[in-house]
């Protein structure tokens, strides 16, 4: 993130004395990525969880009607 907003001044050139003043927005901008992405990821990771376990043939009769199931089993 730091990275990306230092290209990101770099590439406009680092014109006057505001230029840090540019680079902590950027940073500020950007910090709102990683977490969102990651959530966009677990829940996407908890959606195919409960599918291999709905799709189980050693489990029969399972029925995932939730994205909840492997934290709850996680907690046994």
């Amino acid at each position: 993130m730091l990275g990306i907003a230092g290209l990101m001044i770099a590439l406009e050139g680092f014109k006057g004395d505001s230029w840090f003043i540019k680079y902590f927005r950027f940073v500020l901008l950007l910090a709102s990525i990683i977490p969102i992405s990651l959530r966009v990821n677990l829940d996407l990771a908890k959606i195919y969880y409960s599918y291999c376990i709905s799709s189980d043939k050693g489990i029969t009769g399972t029925i995932a009607r939730n994205s909840t199931i492997p934290e709850e089993l996680g907690r046994i």
